[in-house]
């Protein structure tokens, strides 16, 4: 058949192999005593998901014994076992092990392609990562550019103020809105810093989270936000920063679909 084949010594040895590329195994009914079965069982049970591993029996013909009756039923754990009947014609071995051989390359196929499915979505999962951590920075960036340029504005006013009243005015101002840049930096460490697993999140702080992140949006947007809540803590399990940035795709779609202004 022009095959490469390997013969082992014992089942045990047959174990070990199972993994390693191997695409079938025919073994004799001499060597598949009790403990062999049992041993070629818990490898075939540490297959994974996608493999069949096939295994070609050969078997004595006559009739049916209580000793064939009994390692039958000991086979059956064993799973894809194809009996051939000895003596046999080799075009009958060979042509069962060409079937055996052409099932477990499907089985080989159809691992590569759950390896390429399982690739394909972590790229996925790192490019919308991406996409969300870009999308995020911009965020950042526009809103604390706003508090920095009033910032800026107001130390301005200030050089030039002589009334006190007015300085301590202009003062409280920049206060306010570089109170405001360090909410905003706060907010952002903490999604970063957040564990990747479902804890006790505190919806409303994560919603007034993010709307002090789209203040400055939605002022300039003319969008009034009214909040309600059935009580003053709401707690749920979940991921923190998945969590927010659920609301934060809802904010941001609202403000695109409210170019005029309107009610959140």
């Amino acid at each position: 058949m022009g095959k490469p084949c390997h013969i082992v010594n014992s089942v045990s040895e047959l174990a070990e192999n199972i993994g390693s590329g191997a695409g079938a195994a025919i073994v004799t009914e001499v060597a598949l005593t009790s403990i062999a079965i049992r041993q070629l069982e818990s490898a075939l049970k540490e297959q994974p998901a996608w493999s069949d591993f096939p295994v070609i029996l050969m078997v004595s013909g006559g009739r049916v014994t209580a000793e064939s009756e009994r390692l039958r039923k000991l086979r059956m754990p064993l799973g894809n076992v194809l009996l051939l009947e000895r003596p046999l014609r080799p075009e009958t071995l060979f042509s069962t092990l060409e079937v055996a051989l052409r099932g477990r390359q499907r089985q080989y196929q159809v691992r590569d392609q759950m390896e390429q499915m399982v690739r394909a979505q972590d790229a996925l999962r790192r490019a919308e990562k991406l996409a969300v951590t870009g999308r995020l920075a911009a965020s950042i960036a526009h809103e604390i550019n706003n508090p920095l340029e009033s910032v800026t504005n107001l130390l301005y006013l200030l050089r030039s103020e002589t009334s006190s009243e007015n300085a301590q005015l202009y003062l409280g101002q920049a206060e306010q809105e570089l109170a405001r840049v360090t909410e905003i930096a706060k907010h952002t460490l903490r999604y970063y810093r957040e564990p990747n697993k479902p804890v006790l999140v505190d919806v409303s702080a994560v919603l007034d989270s993010m709307l002090t992140l789209y203040h400055s949006r939605l002022i300039a947007a003319r969008v009034d936000v009214h909040k309600e809540a059935r009580s003053a803590l709401v707690s749920v399990y979940a991921n923190p920063g998945e969590l927010r940035q659920v609301i934060a795709n809802l904010i941001s779609n609202s403000l695109d679909a409210m170019r005029t202004g309107g009610k959140l």
